[in-house]
């Protein structure tokens, strides 16, 4: 727990001090990694483990209505597990909750944040479920490195599917942030359709704490490109967004949607999930971290509990 106060600390005094750098930048990357035991309650359950890395940078705008565009691209390899999984193989079977399963996928989008300071999202994602995704392997050898216990049960994985998935994202604002006026609110409506996933949420984004507007705010990776007069360069922003998600198709619970041989145990799912999301984010010119909490409630329809997640995420702009 220590080790990891000080790494926070570290992180903290980088984007401060890197802050004060007077330079405008055009593109970052980010390193991100989510870990149920981030939140020290020690657990390796359903969503256990994920790496991403994403690329930003600035896009002309076609349109008057758009201030600001961004072209993301995204590398993400994600494992799932169980609610048991290291006694003994048969006990992994006679607990068994939700399916094994790796994901690996890239993907491409835009943001795009309107002049009115609401915020678009599109994205298509392309990916393969199973065995392809080596989640076996990298669950099995991260816990061989660290020293942690052996996992049982990766021959119960789900099988092989390539995947596609499109998503967008609409962030309408209701609360516009501005000088002195530290707050923003926006509505939340997301969709995504595809053979891995498909879903539809709604809900709110709630930021308070230091704040730039909408299109120069590191929540959106507003901040590349020049700034305005009133640009805060140490930006800092505590965030909630809860939403509630219906799910049609999970393919990580249910197994690939087009493919008749699943894998040997597959399971229903939840229609109805509520997912929340708070964190704090600390944005400087150069260098940016974040850290942030998500609780799901069940999403599976045998699993024994809702899930937990936390993420650490450190990012750094670049000309």
């Amino acid at each position: 727990m220590h080790k990891i106060f000080i790494l926070f600390l570290f992180l903290l005094y980088s984007v401060t001090t890197l802050a004060q750098e007077q330079k405008i930048f055009t593109q970052e990357i980010s390193v991100i990694t989510d870990n149920d035991n981030y939140d020290l309650e020690l657990t390796d359950r359903y969503y256990s483990n994920g790496f991403i890395i994403q690329y930003n940078r600035m896009a002309k705008p076609i349109s008057n209505s758009v201030a600001k565009k961004i072209m993301r691209f995204e590398a993400a390899h994600k494992v799932y597990n169980p609610y048991v999984n290291n006694k003994s193989l048969q006990d992994v079977l006679a607990n068994m909750d939700r399916p094994y399963a790796g994901w690996l996928s890239a993907s491409a989008g835009i943001t795009q944040i309107k002049t009115n300071q609401s915020v678009l999202q599109y994205d298509v994602t392309l990916g393969i479920m199973g065995p392809g995704a080596r989640g076996r392997q990298i669950q099995q050898g991260w816990h061989k490195l660290i020293g942690l216990y052996e996992v049982f049960g990766w021959e119960y994985q789900l099988n092989n599917e390539a995947g596609i998935n499109f998503s967008a994202a609409y962030y309408h604002s209701l609360i516009k942030s501005a000088p002195k006026k530290n707050i923003s609110l926006h509505t939340v409506t997301k969709a995504m359709v595809g053979n891995t996933f498909t879903n539809a949420s709604a809900g709110l984004l709630l930021k308070t704490g230091w704040l730039n507007s909408e299109n120069e705010s590191g929540y959106w990776s507003g901040n590349l490109g020049g700034p305005s007069k009133t640009f805060k360069r140490n930006e800092f922003i505590l965030f909630l967004e809860p939403v509630l998600q219906y799910n049609a198709y999970n393919a990580t619970l249910q197994g690939g949607m087009f493919i008749k041989d699943k894998g040997l145990f597959t399971t229903g799912i939840k229609p109805i999930v509520f997912q929340t999301k708070t964190g704090i984010m600390f944005t400087g010119n150069r260098m940016g971290f974040r850290w942030y909490y998500t609780l799901r409630t069940k999403e599976g329809s045998i699993m024994k509990r809702g899930e937990h997640w936390g993420s650490i995420g450190l990012t750094y702009r670049f000309q």
